[in-house]
């Protein structure tokens, strides 16, 4: 076993140094004096609107999770992780009261994508925990000491500093806890032994001599997107993850870097090789240099890539690096010469369909050519049988053309004869027209002075007759006003005379009869008036 370094850098991400909120990453590295233990940690803190202190949550749990190591690690025996091994994922929803339940065993055809992957990861938790129930026994109290200690420090953070009013109008309704959310992750490695867990999201990373990378502790499939689990989870105790291994497979190197150096890189495999790059710098630079490189570099991939916060951490064996690192170069000199032939298998496939399409090309080009030379040959005798038909059909045209011209000519003769003789007529024509224009005009004055006159005669007849319609009218209204008062004076001397018998009745009543004949006489006379 070589020499072995221990480090870690944490920066401010560029979208915090704009909008001032502090860095919620938190960084620790720590090495025994007898330089036997290392042990690392990266934690995260939330940067929701919700999580108005996850840069305090974050260091919290950073420094009560190597805290809590160390003691681990000074009070319980080497031996029991001696020739065991296992990597350990999030213990499954329903069976945290009963770890070793038959429903593992459970198959269901009937699940969604999303159910199988739970299930599968459910599987593999009770495979893995088989045969370690002590070790996992063990890291399950480290995992509640760490975490109800960290509830404790919170606690007492919100006592010391009360919440502000803009960071209560920022949790709303959440409990406290959520003000302090983060992730946590730790590599610890001892002479005999090595151990990893990890909550939430971010890379922990480890490789080999040969610079092959792999992740330790396996991954929860309850952290996808922008979701991930977290100390301030109602019950986080069962969603850490572990890995750990007594049988002396020391990793070369191992890195844990927070979710804005993932995002950053985008997937794995450049990630990975990030990473690959980062281990020779430290192998060609030193400690020194290399840390100052590195914690140069990261802000500005902070600019250029994820906006977020940034914390890499790690242990990295120095004197077997140098071999991992001339294998990366190999690696990449290889990747090189792949890369190279790739290029040029790429090249001559690209000349190969090229030259491909273009014989198809030819090939329908030549079949086009002959179908075009036969359609052609086929059009010109079509042409020619044309040709000699309109030639005949132009020679009768220019005999009608010629027999039309003498036609015209004679037309434009008569034309010009026509129209003297319409000229001379014209002229006549207007004379005679003026003489009819005063002839009309002195009938129409005439007449118009008949009808006038006409027209007087007319309304003097009218009065006339209107005057003696009103004169008979008003001798009829007198006779009748006549008639009435007669009729009422004989009413009036009725009413006041004694009762009489009825023939005395009759006597004394109007004559009608007598009335009608007199109405009628008078009628005639009117008549006839």
């Amino acid at each position: 076993m070589g020499r072995r370094i221990v480090f870690n850098i944490t920066k401010k991400g560029a979208s915090h140094e704009i909008s001032g909120k502090p860095c919620q990453d938190y960084s620790l590295s720590w090495e025994s004096d007898d330089k036997q233990t290392q042990i690392v940690i990266v934690c995260d803190g939330h940067g929701g609107e919700t999580y108005v202190r996850s840069d305090v949550g974050a260091r919290l749990a950073a420094e009560i999770a190597l805290s809590n190591i160390r003691d681990f690690i000074s009070m319980i025996s080497p031996s029991k992780f001696l020739d065991k091994s296992s990597a350990v994922t999030a213990r499954p929803r329903k069976e945290q009261d009963s770890l070793f339940s038959s429903a593992h065993e459970r198959k269901d055809k009937n699940l969604t994508e999303r159910e199988a992957e739970q299930l599968a990861q459910d599987n593999a938790f009770y495979v893995a925990v088989e045969n370690i129930r002590e070790q996992d026994n063990l890291f399950t109290r480290l995992f509640a000491s760490i975490y109800l200690q960290w509830i404790d420090a919170i606690k007492k953070d919100n006592l010391d500093n009360p919440f502000t009013d803009k960071e209560l109008s920022h949790l709303k309704n959440a409990s406290f806890v959520k003000a302090y959310g983060s992730t946590l992750m730790a590599y610890v490695r001892t002479s005999l032994y090595w151990f990893a867990f990890h909550i939430g999201d971010g890379k922990l990373v480890a490789c080999d001599r040969n610079m092959k990378w792999c992740e330790p502790v396996p991954w929860d499939c309850n952290c996808f997107l922008n979701m991930t689990t977290s100390l301030c989870n109602s019950d986080p105790i069962p969603m850490f993850r572990y890995a750990f291994s007594g049988k002396g497979d020391f990793p070369v190197a191992v890195i844990l870097g927070s979710d804005g150096i993932d995002d950053s890189w985008g997937t794995i495999e450049n990630l990975q090789n990030f990473y690959s790059q980062t281990l020779s710098i430290f192998y060609k630079l030193g400690e020194e240099q290399a840390i100052k490189e590195l914690a140069d570099y990261l802000p500005g991939l902070s600019r250029k890539a994820s906006q977020d916060d940034m914390s890499i951490a790690g242990i990295i064996d120095m004197d077997e690096i140098g071999n991992a690192v001339a294998v990366y170069n190999v690696q990449r000199k290889l990747m090189a010469l792949k890369q190279e032939r790739e290029r040029r298998e790429s090249e001559l496939l690209h000349l190969k369909e090229q030259y491909e399409k273009l014989k198809k090309q030819n090939e329908e080009l030549f079949v086009k050519v002959e179908s075009d030379k036969k359609s052609f040959s086929d059009w010109l005798k079509t042409i020619l049988a044309q040709k000699d038909k309109k030639e005949k059909e132009i020679l009768v045209s220019e005999d009608l053309l010629c027999t039309n011209g003498q036609e015209k000519e004679n037309l434009r003769i008569l034309y010009e004869e026509k129209k003297s003789e319409f000229q001379l007529w014209f002229t006549d024509a207007q004379k005679d027209k003026e003489i009819f224009d005063k002839e009309i005009d002195t009938l129409t004055k005439r007449n118009e002075f008949i009808d006038r006159e006409e027209n007087k005669q007319w309304k003097n007849i009218r009065e006339i007759f209107e005057h003696k319609e009103n004169e008979k009218h008003l001798e009829i209204l007198k006779i009748k006003s006549h008639f009435m008062e007669e009729c009422n004076k004989e009413a009036l001397d009725a009413m006041n005379a004694p009762i009489m018998e009825d023939d005395d009745f009759v006597s004394k009543t109007v004559d009608w009869e007598e009335l009608d004949k007199k109405d009628i006489s008078d009628k005639e006379k009117y008549e006839q008036e």
